[in-house]
């Protein structure tokens, strides 16, 4: 197939590679081609979600790697820039840059543990393909081992999940809160899996990202480089709200006999817990996976160590980090263990947002969660952004008006729309070959 494309007219190259490509989108569910997974994967059993976001839909970024390097080759992506006109790489980048944005921000408004984590998967894709487009040896290794990372972390996060809603029976951010002495090991698989899915030491996300990040720069992109930090930004905002409403917080009288879920359900939570850290310290041997693959697309295989890269190409060593990153804590803890004398009290003696809590007065403000931050705007500036919304929002409903008329429920006009696109189509194809 890819000795076929090679020999392939400018045209029919063009045309292939846009339809292949545009296809393993959809499955990637590359922004804006996502519109179908959120209400499917938030809306099914939450362990075969782990599977949909974990694997299923990284069946697409196999696909577009496989059509990119297998397929194209940089010698037919070269080919299809021949005058600066059309550049394939940009405009996938953008739509990935887009794809890392949009989706994670989104999941800040989402009130459904499993359908937060599903935006976030939209999200994670993003940093796949960004790394992978780069072009460079570190960003592709870093979207490749990012590809790994994430079955680990978000099917350790969605199982934890899981143990939440087996004993309370729902996802419903708004009816959770104050678990963690109750389920503590769900704490933890959580916030193992939320570390990793933000990209902070000592998880194995952090490794794909700081790859990706420096493949960017190294690249000259470093625009792109700013996009993935800033999707970071929403990444911690979301999954802070997410730890938040379920573990910490006031816990809900009716879930005061909640407890741990059996040894069963356990295993793999530990088993994850192990696997998103493990590799986080020694990157090592999922890398030499990494590079094989590198080697198997004709490209230049990263150069690794059993810590992260080997010390000729660069200078990341995890178990270093990660040592002090430990050293860190352990300060951190002796400092406390010095401080002055504490106790402990219940959940209803305390205070927030300036009033005493009890039972009527809830903890969990999740419909709002971020309101503190519009004290911070001046009044001037909400009129600003409300009048930017408008106007953005009268010209949306103008075209959308517009563009409905072209809906006559009229067949033959729906034939001459056709006919007149493959047309277009053709007159276009012929012109580039």
């Amino acid at each position: 197939i890819a000795a076929g494309f090679s020999g392939l007219p400018l045209g029919m190259l063009v045309f292939l590679s846009v339809v292949l490509v545009g296809a393993f989108a959809v499955e990637a569910a590359v922004y804006p081609f996502h519109g179908w997974v959120p209400e499917s994967y938030a809306s099914t059993f939450t362990s075969l979600t782990s599977y949909l976001s974990g694997i299923s839909t990284r069946m697409g970024v196999y696909g577009i790697i496989l059509v990119v390097f297998g397929f194209i080759g940089s010698a037919s992506m070269e080919r299809m820039n021949p005058m600066g006109v059309l550049n394939f790489r940009y405009l996938f980048a953008v739509l990935s840059v887009l794809t890392m944005i949009v989706p994670t921000y989104t999941a800040l408004f989402q009130h459904d543990a499993k359908r937060l984590v599903t935006w976030h998967g939209i999200g994670q894709g993003g940093y796949m393909l960004v790394g992978i487009i780069s072009g460079t040896v570190l960003g592709i290794a870093g979207g490749l081992f990012h590809i790994f990372n994430h079955l680990t972390y978000v099917t350790l996060i969605l199982f934890s999940l899981a143990a939440v809603e087996y004993r309370t029976g729902t996802m419903n951010l708004n009816k959770l809160g104050g678990l963690i002495k109750k389920q503590p090991v769900a704490f933890l698989g959580l916030l193992f899996g939320i570390i990793g899915l933000a990209g902070i030491p000592p998880m194995n996300g952090f490794v794909s990202k700081w790859f990706i990040y420096k493949g960017l720069i190294d690249n000259g992109m470093p625009f792109l480089a700013l996009a993935a930090v800033i999707g970071t930004l929403g990444t911690i905002l979301s999954v802070y709200k997410l730890i938040h409403n379920v573990f910490l917080g006031q816990l809900p009288e009716k879930y005061n006999q909640v407890r741990e879920v059996p040894l069963f359900m356990q295993l793999p939570i530990w088993i994850l817990m192990l696997t998103v850290f493990g590799t986080g310290v020694f990157p090592g041997p999922v890398l030499a996976v990494v590079a094989e693959i590198q080697e198997f697309f004709g490209q230049a295989a990263v150069p690794y160590s059993m810590t992260g890269i080997a010390p000729e190409a660069g200078s990341l060593n995890m178990f270093v980090i990660n040592l002090v990153f430990m050293g860190s804590l352990a300060a951190a803890w002796l400092v406390y263990l010095a401080g002055g004398r504490r106790k402990h009290v219940g959940q209803y003696d305390n205070y927030a947002a300036g009033h005493f809590l009890d039972a009527s007065v809830p903890y969990n403000f999740n419909y709002r969660f971020y309101t503190g931050f519009e004290h911070i705007l001046k009044p001037e500036n909400k009129r600003f952004a409300a009048r930017f919304e408008g106007f953005f929002s009268g010209l949306t409903e103008f075209a959308g008006d517009y563009l409905r008329k072209l809906y006559s429920g009229n067949v033959s006009t729906y034939t001459k729309y056709i006919l007149l696109s493959v047309v277009i189509l053709v007159l276009v194809l012929g012109a580039m070959i």
